[in-house]
């Protein structure tokens, strides 16, 4: 993921009733529906707690703490942010161990330039609104546990998934002592690469 802030916000530090702020591809239902079922096969193997199925995304960028007005800001300028995607194949179920995450994602090998060109341009739209992209490598992935109580391998139930991107989302995360509640700040216009 990477991690990014607004400029005028400082050292990065959360202003009053500030929000978490990412972009999210949203997958159609089937492949939600098998991603479920992959969680619970990772489940089984490593416990933690399975994401909702209507909370399964890839995120795009991760923008970090922004304050109510930064975000409005935001979700007025991304609306206009035309975005062309591709179906995309997920093959594995990873895991990031400090974080203590499973996740589903492409193969190694996989062809997915178009998915780190879409994230180019993002950042490109947000650096001009005063964004900084964080340093750390863009990984295609789709949270599936959180919270896992070991690291162990997991092989996905069934073929590889062909998800077939639905929507793009600016999506605040906000924690509860259950889960992140998730609220939709705007849609960016998605076009699907061959239509």
């Amino acid at each position: 993921m990477q991690t990014g802030r607004v400029e005028a916000m400082g050292q990065g530090r959360p202003q009053a009733r500030s929000e978490r702020l990412f972009i999210a591809l949203w997958p159609d239902a089937q492949t939600a529906a098998a991603l479920q079922a992959w969680a619970q096969a990772a489940h089984a193997v490593m416990g933690g707690r399975i994401m909702a199925r209507e909370d399964l995304h890839l995120t795009l960028a991760f923008l970090g703490h922004a304050s109510v007005a930064q975000a409005q800001t935001l979700a007025q300028a991304c609306a206009g942010w035309p975005v062309t995607v591709r179906p995309l194949t997920l093959a594995r179920v990873g895991v990031f161990e400090r974080a203590r995450v499973a996740w589903a994602g492409p193969a190694p090998q996989a062809e997915i330039g178009w998915l780190h060109a879409l994230v180019d341009a993002l950042w490109q739209n947000l650096g001009a609104q005063g964004w900084v992209r964080g340093a750390e490598a863009f990984r295609p992935h789709v949270s599936l546990l959180r919270r896992i109580a070991t690291a162990r391998p997991c092989v996905p139930p069934g073929a590889p998934l062909v998800c077939h991107p639905v929507d793009c989302r600016l999506v605040a995360s906000r924690p509860t002592s259950a889960a992140s509640r998730y609220t939709v700040l705007a849609r960016l216009p998605m076009h699907v690469d061959g239509e």
